[in-house]
Formats: structure tokens, sequence, C-alpha cells
């Protein structure tokens, strides 16, 4: 593996305390919509049952918890989510295309997500009321009523892509010191 270059070296160093990292408000940031929540609540709660053995393996249960809390939950992520993008902004005048590629999916994978969520969202509202719970078979119904198969492919494709290239790079020395680096921001 080539050596950094030392201005990233130098980047990196100063990443946790530059001031344009520092937790700026998103600019979209809003209460997330309650038909949204609720939609994931109810996939949270159902990939939860889906994946019931990872969640009770030693070695898996840590990832699919932070999975469940962090990365994919009925909470907002607005500034999670700006500040990734203003990061992504930041790193890609330092780190080449193929150390961005991780990064790249990830925000492309989440950017998908929320867009699929809130036409399913939609969906479910328009077509079953704002107040009815969501259910396996309205949930199929408002599923198969969005008729976004190109773009439901496109994300797990992404998906497959991101955990490969996550599990390609988790024991490279560079990609441990970024993801230090990075957490305060």
């Amino acid at each position: 593996m080539p050596r950094p270059h030392k201005g990233l070296l130098r980047f990196l160093g100063d990443l946790a305390v530059n001031e344009q990292v520092r937790r700026q408000p998103a600019a979209s940031a809003e209460a997330l919509p309650a038909s949204l929540a609720a939609l994931r609540a109810w996939q949270t709660g159902r990939l939860a049952r889906a994946y019931a053995d990872l969640l009770a393996s030693r070695q898996y249960a840590p990832a699919c918890r932070f999975f469940l809390s962090d990365i994919y939950s009925a909470r907002d992520f607005s500034q999670r989510d700006a500040d990734a993008e203003r990061l992504h902004e930041m790193l890609a005048r330092y780190l080449p295309a193929f150390m961005l590629r991780l990064l790249d999916d990830t925000l492309q994978l989440n950017r998908l997500s929320n867009q699929l969520d809130r036409q399913l969202s939609a969906a479910l509202v328009e077509h079953f009321g704002s107040d009815q719970p969501v259910t396996p078979q309205r949930y199929a119904q408002a599923y198969r009523l969005c008729d976004n198969y190109a773009l439901r492919k496109r994300q797990i494709d992404l998906l497959a892509s991101t955990l490969r290239e996550a599990a390609s790079g988790a024991h490279a020395p560079l990609v441990g010191a970024v993801l230090r680096l990075a957490r305060r921001p």
C-alpha cells in the first residue's frame, strides 16, 4: 500500500479541531415526520426479528445493535447526514478516488434509502391514512404501489458493495486512523 501524502497526514491531524468541520446546524434539520418514524420503527423491528440470530451472536451483535440504533432507526439523522456530506467534501480534496469510494457509496446509499423511505411512507399515508399502523400487508401493498424496482435494485447493489468495501478496508491502518479522527466531527 502506498505511503500517505504528508499533506493528508497533516490534514488528518487537524481534522478534529478544524473550524470547517465543527458541527454546523444542518440546513434541512427538521423533526422526522411521524409517518416516516413509524415506517422506520416497523422496519427496524422487522430487521431485528429477521436477524435475531446475528443479534444473539457475540461476534455480530455489537455491529447489529449499532446499525439498528445509529445507522437506521426512527430518529432524525439530518445532522449526521449533513456532517458526513461536509466531511466528504473536505476529504475529496485530499484523498485519491479509490480511498473515497466507500464514503461515496455510503453517502449514495444513505441518500437513496432516505428517498425510498419517504416514497414508501407517502404511499402508506396516501393509501391507508396517517393514523393507521404499518402492517406486513400494508407495507407490501405500499411497496408495490411505489413501483421502483430499479431503485430498489440499486439500493441492494450499493449495500452489497458498501459492505464488501468496509470489510476489505476494516484492517487497513489508514482507514482506522481516519475513522478515529472522524469521530469528533
